[in-house]
């Protein structure tokens, strides 16, 4: 069992990720929410860290020393900055440093008014509702309420209409990859027609099976 363990690829260590209930990723998720912080492992990252581990040769226990390095600053700063996501992708497994200070940034700014809860309620409900998650970061939020001021519009008015085919079209990417969690960027407020479409079509290309 150890060579079958230990010869494991960055593929096989992907996929034991992507799709074990009782994987790490659901453990490191629980432990931030513990401290008030949603997180979200977007693929990009889970390869990154898988082709880390693979490197390592030591199979899925390659895993745990890998997110270790990763996330052990954010798991030991993050809960007192008081920011309500985080977004683990590839430019995070790639800078640590680079991105923490940035959220350190981004917590000196961050303002929980009123009008930016409006934006955790809309994506509370959708998950209620429709069973997956809009996770907003902080460029998201701020785009949405300057979106709103300029309108003249109620923020959860707003994302209604902004948001109003993805339920149909994340089912879909959901239903090919398996994905429960969405990151909401600064692009998916300017462009929502565009990004739901990006993620549709990435979510085919990714379920079609590789040519022989």
């Amino acid at each position: 069992m150890r060579v079958f363990c230990d010869s494991l690829n960055a593929d096989d260590l992907f996929q034991i990720m992507k799709n074990s209930e009782g994987s790490l990723i659901r453990q490191y998720e629980r432990e931030f929410h513990a401290y008030g912080v949603r997180t979200v492992f977007e693929d990009e990252a889970l390869r990154a860290v898988a082709v880390r581990a693979a490197e390592e040769k030591t199979g899925a226990r390659g895993l745990v020393t890998a997110w270790e390095k990763v996330l052990r600053d954010f798991k030991f700063e993050l809960p007192s900055l008081g920011l309500p996501d985080l977004i683990i992708d590839g430019a995070l497994v790639a800078d640590q440093k680079k991105v923490l200070e940035r959220c350190r940034v981004d917590a000196q700014n961050f303002n929980p008014d009123v009008r930016a809860e409006a934006v955790h309620k809309f994506a509370n409900q959708f998950s209620v509702e429709h069973g997956l998650e809009l996770v907003f970061d902080s460029g998201a939020v701020h785009a949405l309420v300057q979106r709103a001021e300029r309108e003249g519009a109620g923020v959860e008015d707003l994302c209604s209409r902004l948001f109003k085919d993805y339920p149909f079209g994340l089912q879909l990417v959901s239903r090919s990859t398996g994905q429960s969690a969405f990151h909401i960027n600064r692009e998916a407020i300017e462009h929502s027609d565009k990004f739901l479409s990006e993620l549709v079509v990435s979510s085919y290309r990714q379920s079609e099976p590789p040519a022989a």
